[in-house]
Order: C-alpha cells, then sequence, then structure tokens
C-alpha cells in the first residue's frame, strides 16, 4: 500500500492480511520511496471522512507519540495495555481528564481548539502525546 506521511510518499507493508487496512494490534513496516524507514507514522480515519483518529496505550506509552488533527475532530483514547492510566490534557486554552482507563477501556476526546497540546498520563508521568490542533 502507498501512503502519504505529511507530503512523503511511503510504501506500507503488513506482516499480516496484504491489502488489509491499518488495524489495531497489527505491525507494519513504513519506509519512504528510497526504502529508508520513515521516523513516525500516525494512522488515522480521515480518508473515511470519521474524523476520529486512535492514540493507543501500550508498554506506558503513547502510540503514536505526535498527532495532527484538525479541530473538532476527535481522538480515541484505547487503553492496550496490562495496566489502567489516566490521560489528561491541563493547558489554559483547552483542558480534559478521562479519569481512570483500564485496560480494554475507550474514550473520546473532541478538541474544539487549535494549537498545540501535551496529554499525559496521571499515572505514568513519562507518558506523553504532544496533539497539533489546526484550523
Amino acid at each position: 500500500m502507498i501512503a502519504l506521511v505529511g507530503s512523503l510518499p511511503v510504501s506500507i507493508s503488513s506482516t499480516g492480511n496484504e491489502g488489509s487496512s491499518p488495524e489495531q494490534g497489527e505491525r507494519y513496516l513504513v519506509t519512504r520511496e528510497n526504502g529508508q524507514p520513515t521516523e513516525s507514522v500516525v494512522f488515522t480515519n480521515a480518508a473515511s471522512g470519521e474524523g476520529v483518529s486512535k492514540v493507543f496505550q501500550k508498554d506506558k506509552k503513547f502510540e503514536p507519540t505526535e498527532i495532527q488533527i484538525k479541530v473538532n475532530e476527535k481522538i480515541e483514547f484505547v487503553n492496550n495495555d496490562s495496566v489502567s492510566h489516566n490521560v489528561y490534557c491541563g493547558g489554559s486554552k483547552f483542558s480534559f481528564n478521562v479519569g481512570s482507563q483500564v485496560p480494554g477501556d475507550r474514550d473520546l476526546v473532541e478538541f474544539t481548539k487549535a494549537g498545540k497540546f501535551l496529554v499525559r498520563c496521571a499515572v505514568h508521568l513519562d507518558m506523553k502525546l504532544y496533539v497539533t490542533v489546526v484550523e
């Protein structure tokens, strides 16, 4: 499958079913046209028009660690970890707190303001997600 990451064309190959879309829990090799791996990739549902992107919590980390969305789009926070998390953003311009998320929980957050936001876990202070929201 060929996709765009930013303005760069990349090749995506799955270890699973050929031609399948990126799915939760599957591993993908993502390379630039020259065969070099990309630094980071964000798979969203933007092409389907749903306006929802997924961010997973696994191994006490956010996956991905950076994401860009548009104003009024949503991020679904999915706890695929074996421990509980508390996802929050404490900015003065925009804030939220989903509360305790046990393994398997999913919470949807709509980002209503443009800007750059740091999302954290109140339980695991090293967990950081950088969200850029554009008009």
